[in-house]
């Protein structure tokens, strides 16, 4: 990360000068995509999966369980 060796996050508070590291960091990294016991979640399943919770959320008696 650009020959800097130090601690930009001891404690809660960052510095505004901390805030650097970030910039350099930004691009070298990528978020990965969201996996669940290593298989990777499309967003087809994710979107599966919120249109059960708020069909649940609506009705809770609709529940398999």
């Amino acid at each position: 990360m650009e020959g800097r060796y130090e601690c930009f996050t001891l404690g809660r508070d960052v510095a505004p000068s901390g805030q650097g590291i970030y910039r350099c960091s930004q691009a070298r990294f990528q978020i990965a995509p969201l996996r669940s016991f290593g298989q990777l979640l499309s967003d087809e399943l994710v979107d599966g999966k919120r249109a059960r919770a708020d069909e649940l959320n609506r009705d809770p008696s609709c529940s398999s369980e």
